[in-house]
């Protein structure tokens, strides 16, 4: 075979002339059309710390767009918005940055650190206005953030940021809710905690991001199938001496068994043994303690109420 020899950056890839077809000078052109494309990139990725003002949103954005192949850029961009979003929350979104931002996870979902500064923007964004929750949704943001979580599973830094986006988005947003569990979100937050049972953190904010997933519309067998309820009591008893860990459980059973009652024979045993353990535990704070204590209440054989 007959080989042509290409210099890119600094890598030399031997290609044979079979797969240019023939026409070498439309080959070479293609290939100077990327060497000049990757040169924009690396010069527009030096640019980007020095951003800072409004100014400068559009120019970045449109930056991102043009570049969206490059994970550098992808990382250092989504890095500039998430310091950003608390004062120019207003002109990033309206110049698209939560579909550019949801772009740039999707195409680097591979990228840990893209996807870390991805979903800081996304948190921030839905903290700063509960409008953007529903922006995140139209865009894709859950599905980019649950995909993201599949393939990190075992990352402690995307299974927090990742978890912290879906509860925020989630609270107080039926829709955000019921989108996230049509997405398998309920399983992709178990595996997490499963990956990630020895980080509190994570596991903390896993627990939060199933409280806000129940609601007066859940189907108990899907929070049963998903392995959710299990796996909350597993995290309150493998963590028992970490406070935020026993307050998100707790809250969990606390709303788990005010909204779907059918399940209190499932949970009674086990989840009555860890509402004990929150609320004799000297980690507990006060309310915490007085939510375990309506737990227990609760799990109390026959009728009972809040």
């Amino acid at each position: 075979l007959n080989f042509l020899v290409v210099v890119f950056g600094v890598q030399l890839v031997l290609l044979p002339l079979d797969m240019v077809g023939g026409d070498v000078q439309s080959f070479f052109e293609q290939v100077q059309i990327m060497r000049v494309k990757r040169s924009e990139a690396l010069l527009f990725e030096a640019t980007i710390p020095y951003l800072k003002k409004n100014d400068d949103i559009e120019y970045l954005l449109k930056g991102m767009t043009r570049h969206i192949r490059s994970g550098a850029v992808a990382g250092k961009g989504c890095r500039a918005l998430r310091s950003w979003v608390s004062q120019f929350h207003l002109p990033i979104t309206q110049k698209g940055g939560i579909e550019i931002v949801t772009a740039c996870l999707t195409l680097h979902c591979d990228l840990e650190g893209v996807v870390e500064q991805g979903c800081w923007v996304l948190l921030n964004l839905a903290h700063t206005d509960a409008r953007y929750k529903d922006s995140i949704c139209n865009a894709g943001g859950v599905e980019a953030v649950l995909h993201a979580l599949l393939l990190h599973s075992s990352s402690p830094q995307v299974g927090e940021q990742g978890c912290r986006v879906l509860r925020n988005v989630a609270s107080n947003n039926e829709r955000a809710r019921q989108r996230i569990i049509h997405a398998q979100g309920l399983e992709r937050i178990v595996s997490v905690m499963v990956e990630c049972g020895d980080n509190a953190g994570v596991v903390e904010k896993g627990c939060g991001v199933l409280v806000n997933l129940i609601s007066p519309l859940s189907d108990p067998k899907v929070l049963v199938h998903s392995g959710a309820i299990t796996q909350v009591i597993k995290a309150m008893e493998h963590h028992a001496f970490n406070a935020k860990v026993q307050e998100q459980g707790v809250a969990f059973l606390l709303r788990l068994l005010h909204h779907c009652p059918s399940l209190k024979e499932t949970v009674r045993e086990r989840g009555d043994k860890v509402a004990r353990g929150a609320a004799e535990g000297r980690a507990s704070t006060s309310s915490t303690k007085n939510k375990a204590y309506q737990v227990i209440r609760l799990l109390k054989p026959g009728p009972s109420s809040i």
